[in-house]
């Protein structure tokens, strides 16, 4: 196997992405890094993210102790498909400039990594993935699963599936899919069956 593989791991909402890469990892001995959680860390008060937006957006999307108001920019977004682009464009980039740094950090231990990067192919920032895999299941699956895991109602979970590229496109610009429609057990089969074949 090459030293230092970079993989991006990307699917639709409620796809099962987070426990694919975390088998993933484990697997290849990798590196974890998530999209969501660095997106969390630059919205904290004064990172740069956090910043920024304030500036765009003013002090009615922040709450009195200075954190985002997090459902209000919750409901902004996905009412406002302007509004969504502006904070896309302020994190996209951020997240893109972060995980690289960890990648490269890797690189330099000859270790590999493995990105969750939901809106890889929505985001329109470049990476240098050696491949990206996709996490497929079925929309009526996904919803099932994340009014669920979110406790919210299957109109909202139906907004956020709607509001990505559709899943077979995913697949199309995707190295390898993943089908994790049926047991953890059979998904972990299939990575497996996928680490095997970088050796």
């Amino acid at each position: 196997m090459r030293n230092s593989i970079k993989i991006a791991v990307t699917g639709g909402y409620g796809s099962g992405k987070s426990s694919v890469c975390n088998a993933l990892a484990g697997l290849l001995q990798a590196k974890n890094l998530s999209a969501d959680q660095i997106c969390r860390r630059q919205l904290e008060v004064n990172s740069p993210g956090w910043v920024q937006l304030r500036e765009l957006w003013g002090a009615d999307f922040f709450l009195h102790n200075g954190e985002v108001d997090r459902p209000r920019i919750r409901e902004k977004i996905f009412s406002d498909h302007a509004a969504k682009k502006e904070l896309e464009d302020i994190l996209h980039p951020l997240v893109r400039d972060e995980i690289e740094r960890q990648c490269h950090l890797a690189s330099l231990v000859n270790r590999h990594t493995v990105s969750e990067i939901p809106l890889l192919f929505e985001g329109g920032s470049s990476y240098d993935f050696d491949f990206v895999l996709t996490v497929f299941v079925s929309n009526e699956i996904a919803l099932k699963r994340v009014v669920v895991r979110d406790s919210i109602t299957p109109e909202d979970g139906k907004k956020i599936i709607e509001s990505q590229l559709p899943i077979q496109q995913k697949m199309e610009m995707a190295d390898y899919v993943i089908n994790n429609s049926e047991s953890f057990t059979a998904t972990y089969c299939q990575l497996l069956h996928w680490c095997n074949r970088l050796k």
